[in-house]
């Protein structure tokens, strides 16, 4: 049998291979894509300027100005290509900063985990933030997936600790970043969990008393009228969804034709979203139990990259903590047997998958091209564990308030 001291070892070496080509290789001699619209952005709110407008700007920040407010220290370096690398430490320092979280908060019951493979949680944790490929894919085109994996990252732990009123803010705190977080508040909302409500309501609270005050409200109000609902046309080229890459391979036509695909995609968004309105619904009582709030996160983690159009690897930082929290769900026996196994091996293939995942093209068979099929059946399998458990977690529920 080989020694947990060993295996410990194996993955502590493992984890700097990995932190060196992940953390250091790549950010550092890649030319950065996505930084100069955040930098532009910072300065145009600095000037009390909105960050949409403007030739060089309309549909290429495509974020609540909140995002540009976090960057606003960026510009303390007068010369962009010194504030850039200044932009690549801060987000290699966020994505440490997620692995300490993984390791210190989300840590299971150690005896489960030593009967199982004895090795210690922090070097699982640590190995698992940088083998997730997704978490340091970000880092090469300068993204803003860092500041995403950190946010949901809190978020999972928040839920998993039973830290309501923080709950909230952490969602909203998500959602702010990138708006499709807010799916995560529907569950809350349906069940009725007043103190994660009350942390929700008293973050969007402060966030629009700040437009307020400084007079942004009408950016705000442009980003949701304006920049949502055409960005999605304006990056679909890029998207690996199903929707596109089933019609890039197949339907050239309707690939070719913006309003179709527009169509296309606003159904496919209630495909893949009417389950999960439903669940939160019809289980909404089950919010009330630890573990099946867990089951909730997961599957809303998971929903979120599934909406088209635009896919891309890094989106995939959202699904992180679904991976961190499998393994409390197999030490409670809420997963296991063929459904372990297929979260094991969804997990491992967007792990290792990297963003060739869809020039890795399998002819007459588009959906096992891409990551997106992976992410359906991840959806669908936590989404049957629910329903199949829903007694056992009926067992230990608190009485709704």
């Amino acid at each position: 049998m080989i020694r947990g001291s060993f295996l410990t070892k194996l993955l502590l070496f493992l984890t700097l291979f990995l932190a060196f080509k992940g953390l250091i290789l790549y950010p550092f001699t890649a030319v950065g894509v996505d930084f100069g619209k955040h930098y532009i952005a910072a300065q145009r709110v600095l000037k009390g300027e909105s960050p949409y407008t403007g030739d060089d700007m309309y549909l290429a920040f495509n974020y609540p100005q909140f995002v540009a407010w976090t960057n606003l220290p960026i510009l303390i370096f007068k010369n962009p290509a010194v504030a850039e690398r200044a932009w690549d430490v801060a987000n290699v320092i966020l994505v440490l900063l997620t692995a300490f979280v993984a390791a210190v908060g989300y840590r299971p019951d150690e005896k489960w985990l030593a009967s199982r493979i004895n090795v210690p949680w922090w070097s699982i944790a640590l190995f698992l933030t940088l083998f997730y490929s997704p978490n340091t894919a970000g880092l090469r085109p300068g993204n803003l997936s860092s500041w995403v994996l950190l946010f949901i990252t809190l978020l999972g732990w928040a839920i998993y600790r039973q830290k309501d009123v923080l709950t909230g803010i952490l969602l909203i705190l998500s959602a702010l970043l990138k708006v499709l977080p807010i799916f995560l508040l529907i569950p809350y909302i349906m069940a009725r969990r007043k103190k994660v409500l009350i942390g929700a309501g008293a973050s969007l609270g402060v966030y629009f008393l700040i437009l307020l005050v400084t007079g942004t409200l009408k950016n705000e109000v442009f980003f949701i009228t304006h920049v949502l609902p055409n960005v999605g046309e304006r990056w679909s080229v890029i998207s690996t969804s199903i929707p596109y890459v089933v019609t890039r391979h197949h339907f050239p036509a309707t690939h070719a034709n913006p309003v179709a695909m527009k169509e296309l995609s606003v159904l496919w968004s209630l495909v893949v979203i009417l389950p999960y309105l439903w669940l939160s619904f019809r289980y909404r009582r089950l919010l009330w139990n630890a573990d099946g709030e867990i089951l909730f996160f997961i599957i809303g983690v998971i929903l979120a990259p599934l909406v088209p159009p635009l896919l891309e690897y890094h989106h995939l930082v959202w699904v992180f903590p679904a991976l961190l929290l499998t393994f409390h769900l197999a030490q409670r026996g809420l997963l296991r047997g063929a459904y372990l196994a297929i979260a094991g091996l969804g997990f491992f293939w967007l792990c290792i998958s990297g963003s060739l995942a869809d020039v890795i093209y399998f002819p007459g068979f588009p959906l096992l091209s891409t990551n997106a099929f992976v992410l359906l059946l991840l959806y669908i399998a936590f989404i049957i564990v629910l329903i199949r458990q829903r007694d056992q977690l009926k067992t230990s529920l608190e009485p709704l308030k």
